[in-house]
């Protein structure tokens, strides 16, 4: 009991540990990651608490089921559009640009330092996949974000590119250990496909069920449906692996399914499963600084700057040229691809299989990865931001609701009651609740200013900063916000735009979102972004000033982004 007890006090002080980091986090712009391992070298045998812990397997079965936790999180805040959209340069990205990665890295391993050729590709497999978690919780922070192309193929291809590093890895530690035979090039497509495919499948279908039962299934307690979210996440991973299909691309689309589906209490499943999410993050980073040892990290520091080095200057860099080409990204915006492919939890995750199986040379394959991963995540991560601020490649982060106060399933009401901020310049800074663009079915039940709760009235006039609570059909969210956030610098300007009746970020909003709040319909496809629905409609780019009709509705083009419509006003045909 005692034993339970001092474990119980030692993993809360360390979780406490971890979320707190955060705040320094963000304002030094150092990676959590770090500071998160830095907790567990602390904690280590080597560190001031001398907590013994050399158990590789433990270690790799343990981070593995937190990995997918993660993934699952990723998948749900992921919309199947933005999937489809950079479907082809993210796949390309997440299978040829590992398989570059790798041979890079078994190169430097090889050449310069002193690696048998199987060692060496199994160091370059090790290394050949990046980690969102690692970028975004570097990037997002900070208040702005990259461009939606970019950001889109950081995002997936980080989500759909474990697979074949861990296939990879698997085999080539297999090989080494004597339990397996060097397959063929056919007999590793036809692995690879079997598991991508097996794993997509049950991907598909526990979410895809998952999402339907629980839109018709009432529960009496909210809780559960959270309940019912993790284990889709768990059937999911556990499933495709039983069946020779991967675990971890399976959890990854399960999560997207689950996302699209309109689900009760959804804004409380996601930031149940970002909470999950965030004690996975720190405790795989814990648990590996636990597994590290300061000294090894130490001797293998000339070697893990080398393999730094070659991994953020030649071999990102190449596969993310020779993987987008094709598809006509700027090079600033490859560049930006290559400086966000951070190694994170996924790469040292990998690195235990091999020292579980017990290889020679596996505890310095794994100090290695663990090294350059560091430095990747401290390098990249805190020049991410300021390369793309130079490049001239950020946008405001959109505006997410702090507090998301669910009353009841949407199920049931078919609304939801949101806050949102206020942000300088928006629509509604400066402007008295009645003179808002709103529908007539949202009402502003509560405004909170400063440390004030106030019960706003028609002649209220809101400013920056504060904090409002909105009722409206749900869905609507994403056209709501766009009257409270601040606008992004255009490319083209209407002068019309200042009167706007309601100024809406077609950027931002679907053609599902749209639909729902108009009572419109405007495609079969409701996950596409209205900006491409509409410049598909005009079928050139769109021009400051122009009108679109749509059934009953005439949209007035007010500003434009790279030839798509940004900013739109919403007026009744006719009027």
């Amino acid at each position: 009991m005692d034993h339970a007890a001092n474990l119980m006090l030692i993993a809360g002080v360390l979780l406490a540990a971890g979320a707190l980091s955060s705040r320094l986090s963000t304002r030094s712009g150092v990676p959590l990651a770090l500071l998160f391992v830095a907790i567990g070298l602390f904690a280590g045998k080597e560190g001031p608490l001398g907590l013994p812990f050399d158990d590789a397997a433990l270690a790799s079965g343990i981070s593995v089921g937190l990995l997918a936790l993660i993934l699952f999180d990723g998948g749900l805040s992921t919309p199947a559009g933005l999937i489809r959209r950079v479907a082809a340069p993210a796949l390309a990205l997440a299978t040829v640009g590992v398989i570059v990665t790798a041979l890079v890295i078994a190169a430097v391993a090889v050449y310069v330092l002193g690696f048998p050729w199987l060692q060496g590709l199994l160091l370059g497999s090790v290394l050949g996949s990046t980690d969102a978690a690692a970028v975004f919780a570097a990037f997002r922070g900070r208040g702005v974000t990259l461009p939606g192309r970019v950001r889109a193929v950081l995002e997936v291809e980080s989500g759909i590119n474990d697979p074949i590093a861990v296939f990879l890895t698997v085999t080539l530690t297999a090989m080494l250990a004597g339990t397996g035979v060097a397959p063929g090039g056919w007999e590793v497509a036809r692995i690879f496909a079997v598991q991508m495919s097996v794993g997509i499948g049950i991907g598909v279908g526990v979410g895809w069920g998952a999402g339907r039962l629980m839109r018709v299934l009432h529960l009496d307690i909210a809780g559960l449906y959270f309940v019912l979210t993790l284990a889709t996440a768990l059937l999911a991973f556990g499933g495709a692996h039983a069946l020779g299909g991967s675990g971890i691309i399976a959890v990854y689309v399960a999560g997207v399914m689950v996302g699209h589906a309109r689900l009760p209490f959804e804004h409380g499943v996601r930031r149940f499963h970002d909470g999950i999410a965030w004690i996975a993050q720190v405790g795989i980073f814990v648990l590996l600084g636990l597994l590290a040892t300061p000294s090894r990290l130490i001797l293998e520091a000339p070697s893990g700057i080398a393999l730094a080095t070659a991994l953020i200057l030649v071999a990102r860099p190449l596969a993310v040229l020779v993987t987008t080409a094709p598809f006509g990204y700027h090079w600033r915006d490859q560049l930006l691809i290559a400086c966000g492919g951070l190694r994170g939890a996924v790469p040292v995750v990998l690195a235990t299989i091999p020292l579980a199986a017990g290889l020679p040379d596996a505890n310095r394959i794994f100090h290695l990865v663990f090294f350059a991963v560091l430095l990747s995540a401290l390098v990249q991560g805190t020049s991410l931001n300021p390369l793309a601020r130079r490049l001239g490649r950020t946008e405001p982060a959109a505006a997410e609701p702090p507090v998301s106060l669910e009353l009841t399933a949407l199920r049931e009401t078919g609304q939801e009651l949101l806050g949102y901020g206020v942000e300088r310049a928006s629509v509604a800074d400066g402007k008295a609740v009645r003179d808002l663009p709103l529908p007539i079915d949202a009402l502003i039940t509560l405004l909170v200013r400063e440390s004030e709760a106030i019960a706003p009235r028609g002649s209220t006039v809101l400013r920056a900063g504060d904090q409002i609570y909105v009722l409206h059909k749900a869905g609507g969210s994403r056209v709501i916000a766009a009257v409270v956030q601040a606008q992004a610098p255009d490319e083209a300007t209407s002068e019309d735009a200042a009167q706007a009746p309601l100024p809406l970020d077609a950027r931002i909003a679907t053609v599902g979102d749209f639909g729902d709040f108009y009572g419109v319909s405007l495609g079969p496809d409701r996950d596409q972004i209205l900006a491409e629905c509409l410049s598909e409609q005009l079928g050139r780019s769109a021009r400051a000033g122009e009108t679109i009709d749509v059934p009953g509705l005439r949209l007035r083009v007010l500003t434009v982004i790279e030839g798509q419509p940004h900013q739109v006003s919403v007026e009744i045909s006719g009027a």
